[in-house]
């Protein structure tokens, strides 16, 4: 009866892990779309290293969104170094 009960126990923590870890993953985008959005206010605002910062950690947070290595460069671009803004995504 008690390994029954462990293995009704495993496999509900199977069925449900991957919600947790979808979650976990759309936290993270959300974390990052706010970070670039604040990001962008800081640059429009004469705050480049500070809004660099925040893209380095949205780029990390989702990788596979195109937006923020884009913010980035420009980041990169506004503080004049070319050689930085030109490698990200390379």
């Amino acid at each position: 009866m008690e390994r029954k009960k462990i293995s009704v126990v495993f496999c509900l923590v199977l069925i449900f892990l991957p919600f947790g870890l979808s979650a976990q993953r759309g936290e993270a985008k959300v974390k990052a779309y706010d970070n670039a959005v604040e990001a962008v206010s800081l640059m429009d605002n004469g705050k480049v290293d500070e809004s660099i910062a925040l893209l380095e950690e949205s780029c990390q947070l989702d990788p596979k969104n195109p937006d923020y290595p884009y913010e980035l460069g420009y980041a990169y671009y506004l503080k004049e170094d070319y050689e930085k803004a030109v490698s990200i995504g390379a």
